[in-house]
């Protein structure tokens, strides 16, 4: 079902040309591509914030803007929740007031500012001004402003960036789960690959103004980094089950396997890690008398070949997604194509805590 339909077209003073055409759903659609590949720029004008030479944006069905038409409409009548990564805060208001400026698109299904600030760890501030907070305390704000209009589709640029671990992956947690339960769009820019696998169910990979690509995360990610289209790999994030403490530490479970974490889990939200793939080994026989503890059962579900280089991802099915990479040898000699039987090996010292300081 497509919730926001958007068409872009304008070319910049300094040269730059903007060609962007997507539809998506509801839930978190990530916006990903390097810097002045044109995300903001498409989110300014989604917002109103922005008027391009051609437009056409529409939102359930309802025109918010037509070149051909000439219809433009205010970005306070378009029932949109924005949160920039530089907060648009009003100096002259405590953080109660900018919050209550933020009147709800439904009444019905907005929080309390209460119960809101209290979820977003800003309930300690509300009286005060925003020239006495931190950046990562007025990111906080901007985007409780954002949830407080219960809009109708939230536009995210890079909200949690001044944020560090673990309140960025508490922050997380509270957006997936308000996102899920609203049931609307929301559009997500940022350069960190782990919010993008936390968050989005879809990826459009942005380049030079165009989507280049648009699709499911983990089929869009590997594909377009095997074509160079991304600076780095797909970047694995697994959830982890079960926390349990014991005389060494804690451990949590992966798949069928109970490994061990480097430190204790936050008592809220779901536990993840993250590793890359070349972190990944492969084997379909005995794999005795290696140092890898980490060994998981799983089955080959897609080879992605890289452009350029002898190597390729592979994606594995381990009750989750999971990226290999691997050597084209290492394809032919251990037979790797869709439905093979393969064991994972990875280190331990390979997890890290997701979503950690940037």
């Amino acid at each position: 079902m497509t919730a926001l339909l958007t068409h872009c077209v304008h070319r910049f003073a300094s040269g730059f040309s903007l060609d962007a055409h997507f539809e998506t759903g509801p839930g978190v659609t990530a916006l990903f591509g390097p810097s002045g590949s044109g995300k903001t720029s498409i989110l300014s004008a989604i917002a109103g914030l922005f008027r391009p030479s051609l437009a056409d944006i529409r939102l359930n069905g309802r025109q918010l803007s037509s070149s051909a038409s000439g219809t433009w409409l205010a970005p306070n009548q378009r029932a949109i929740g924005v949160a920039f990564q530089e907060p648009r805060l009003l100096p002259h208001l405590r953080v109660r007031d900018n919050l209550r400026a933020a009147k709800p698109c439904d009444p019905a299904r907005a929080p309390p500012i209460e119960v809101l600030a209290r979820d977003l760890r800003i309930d300690a501030i509300l009286d005060q001004y925003p020239a006495t907070l931190s950046g990562g305390q007025r990111q906080r704000v901007s985007l409780a402003r954002a949830l407080l209009r219960a809009p109708q589709l939230l536009l995210l640029d890079e909200p949690l960036a001044a944020l560090e671990q673990p309140l960025r992956a508490h922050i997380l947690d509270v957006l997936a789960r308000t996102i899920g339960q609203w049931g609307i769009p929301a559009l997500l820019v940022t350069h960190q690959l782990d919010e993008v696998r936390r968050l989005a169910s879809r990826v459009i990979i942005l380049d030079r103004g165009t989507c280049v690509a648009n699709g499911p995360v983990d089929e869009v990610l590997p594909k377009a980094a095997a074509a160079g289209l991304l600076a780095q790999g797909p970047v694995n994030l697994l959830h982890l089950h079960d926390p349990r403490q014991d005389d060494l530490g804690w451990t949590a479970r992966l798949g069928d396997q109970r490994i061990r974490i480097a430190s204790a889990p936050s008592s809220e939200g779901p536990l993840f890690v993250r590793c890359l793939p070349h972190d990944v080994l492969l084997a379909t026989g005995p794999a005795d008398g290696l140092s890898a503890r980490i060994r998981l059962r799983a089955a080959v579900r897609d080879v992605v070949r890289q452009a350029n280089v002898p190597r390729a991802f592979v994606l594995l099915d381990i009750g989750q997604p999971l990226w290999a990479e691997v050597t084209l040898d290492a394809i032919h000699d251990l037979a790797l194509a869709p439905g093979r039987k393969v064991t994972c090996l990875i280190k331990s010292t390979a997890l890290e805590p997701a979503f950690g300081a940037r």
